[in-house]
């Protein structure tokens, strides 16, 4: 997750970091966080 914007009601998500891609979604369109989310394992992509 790059950032929160309660305000506008969107979170803006990193999906690359190399090339600097990223997405907005409304935050009602999110139905769970999962636990530990944050950094990907090693093994996952």
């Amino acid at each position: 997750m790059a950032n929160v914007d309660r305000d506008a009601g969107r979170v803006t998500l990193r999906i690359d970091e190399t090339a600097n891609v990223k997405i907005q979604v409304a935050i009602s369109s999110i139905a769970s966080v999962l636990e530990g989310a944050g950094d990907p394992s090693p093994g996952a992509g």
